[in-house]
């Protein structure tokens, strides 16, 4: 779920962030849980946008997505599952 800033995310608990260097050059932020080590969100330096992963949130159940901005690296097996629907 990507976010902007001025939107409210309230974390509670221990993070532990690290920068990562993608192959283009860009950094990103990546913080994951202090605790278990599960990755809770990535952002750019000026932490702009945040891209939450959904499962570390409380009310996961009651947010829908408009759109998936990974399916264009979905392999074609997923592709057809979700016709099978």
């Amino acid at each position: 779920m990507a976010i902007a800033r001025a939107d409210t995310v309230i974390i509670d608990g221990d993070v532990n962030q690290f920068v990562k260097t993608a192959e283009s050059g860009n950094h990103r932020i990546h913080a994951f849980d202090g605790t278990c080590g599960s990755q809770m969100f990535a952002t750019d330096l000026d932490r702009s946008m945040f891209n939450i992963l959904i499962g570390c949130l409380d009310q996961r159940a009651q947010i829908k997505p408009k759109r998936d901005i990974f399916e264009r690296f979905a392999l074609s097996f997923a592709k057809d599952l979700k016709k099978d629907k």
